[in-house]
């Protein structure tokens, strides 16, 4: 499954500037774009900036300064926005928060759930942070460059430099060239703050003045942003109270709208910024102006926070010829980060996960061929349903150490419900090697059986004869979790 996460303001901010004299050209174009997409991948969603925000009531004077919009700009915003949702394109948005907030929940969900890593598109460098969930890009689809910079190291970095469309101050006379030195040599915000005058006139560059500059960043009068203030204001949440399992139903694809995006250009949001405009700094600002939440039931709140690890991932890899899938294979076994043998080993996967419309590399996570037979952990059997389209609802009603009872309906159909305890499992094998999965992790044991059976009853057509590692008799590693 390929995912999209756009940023809608981002998007239509920026056709909206290229046709200031077209408006409907802005409309047309934002239409175009979204509906390319929806070709390039099997689930495309828009994520809106909902103010007034949160960041405000911490900061009053965030964004402070901003021209206002035209009211027709907006209401132009509104209808685009209502012709995508009308046309199945995913609408994601929660009150008081930021479209980056949205897709960072939305990016961490899809990871987390289904390990699959998402594209964001957008101009925000912003969303350099989710580059351990997401493949972060451009609106053009060329990847954000942000050197050898860890996700987890981007709030740090906006810090020192701050962020001018948001009015969020910078250390002065930090650029971003001092910025990534200060970070090099001390590793972290933390580490620049305790830092003596003595260890920051030992970088290049940085004299006497500067490092009282960096030194004394802390020390303001009350009211005013230092560092450590803007590293919260410019991190991103990961709770948006949005309903993420939408992401589970394919976006349709409507050909007819073919006929009246026919004039949408390519997309460039290569602007080159002023000399001393910040990095993280939006060209050009999104639209900005109350749009109503969509009716309907309150969505299921998400309350993950945000994980950030250092690591940088490339997308759209995955091979598109039999050649091509045996050259990524060769390289995936001698990577040793899978469990597999050699290369036809990987192969094999490769092309099984296919079949069941995974990804290379989460075939090699979740999969295993044992004994001929295509083996797949439980938590990914219950991704695969939930996304079927003849799934209603496949729910947990009770999970302990000794039992466990899930229920699966498929649409026009009664509900199953299965339970499973530590007396069937022992009634199936009457002993177990010492030390193994059902001696340490009994509920999750319970919980891959019992999801597994039910799988196989009510949704055969999604996963026939396919069996969970502990039915073939294999000990895999599991996440305690």
């Amino acid at each position: 499954m390929t995912i999209a996460l756009i940023d809608f303001g981002a998007l239509y901010g920026l056709r909206y500037h290229a046709n200031a004299d077209n408006a409907a050209m802005a409309q047309t174009e934002t239409l175009g774009y979204v509906r390319n997409k929806r070709h390039e991948f099997d689930v495309v969603a828009v994520c809106l900036d909902s103010p007034p925000y949160f960041r405000k009531e911490r900061y009053p004077a965030y964004k402070a300064g901003r021209e206002p919009w035209p009211a027709g700009a907006i209401e132009l915003k509104r209808q685009t926005i209502e012709l995508l949702r009308e046309s199945g394109v995913h609408v994601l948005e929660a009150p008081t928060f930021e479209a980056d907030d949205v897709v960072a929940t939305a990016a961490t969900w899809v990871w987390e759930t289904l390990q699959v890593m998402p594209v964001v598109l957008s101009t925000d460098k912003d969303l350099g942070q989710l580059g351990d969930v997401a493949t972060v890009c451009k609106l053009s689809g060329e990847p954000f460059d942000l050197g050898d910079l860890g996700a987890a190291m981007v709030p740090d970095y906006l810090a020192l430099l701050g962020d001018k469309s948001d009015n969020l101050p910078g250390v002065r006379g930090v650029g971003k060239k001092l910025a990534r030195q200060l970070l090099d040599a001390f590793l972290s915000l933390d580490g620049v703050r305790a830092a003596t005058m003595a260890d920051l006139q030992e970088l290049p560059g940085v004299g006497e003045a500067k490092a009282r500059s960096i030194h004394e960043a802390w020390d303001l009068p009350p009211g005013e942003l230092d560092p450590h203030d803007v590293r919260e204001l410019v991190l991103l949440r990961a709770d948006a109270p949005i309903d993420c399992t939408t992401l589970l139903q394919p976006t349709p694809v409507n050909d007819e709208e073919e006929s009246m995006t026919d004039n949408a250009q390519p997309l460039n949001d290569e602007t080159p910024p002023a000399e001393d405009t910040q990095p993280s700094q939006r060209e050009p600002e999104p639209i900005e102006g109350e749009v109503e939440p969509a009716s309907g039931p309150a969505p299921r709140p998400q309350t993950r926070a945000l994980a950030t690890v250092t690591a940088e991932y490339g997308r759209q890899l995955e091979p598109t010829t039999p050649e091509a899938a045996w050259h990524i294979a060769q390289k995936m076994m001698r990577s040793g980060m899978f469990a597999v043998r050699n290369p036809e080993s990987a192969f094999a996967i490769a092309l099984a996960g296919r079949e069941y419309g995974l990804g290379i590399v989460q075939s090699l996570m979740s999969l295993h061929i044992i004994e001929g037979r295509p083996s797949l952990s439980a938590g990914l059997i219950h991704a695969l349903c939930l996304r079927s389209p003849h799934c209603e609802y496949f729910d947990p009603i009770e999970s302990t150490n000794e039992s466990c009872t899930f229920e699966a309906k498929r649409k026009g159909r009664p509900p199953f419900r299965l339970t499973w305890t530590m007396d069937d499992r022992r009634r199936v094998k009457s002993s177990e090697r010492p030390g193994s999965n059902w001696d340490k992790y009994p509920r999750a044991m319970l919980r891959a059986r019992c999801v597994s059976e039910v799988a196989r009853t009510v949704f055969p057509d999604v996963v026939h004869n396919v069996y969970t590692p502990d039915e073939m008799g294999v000990d895999v590693e599991l996440d305690a979790a």
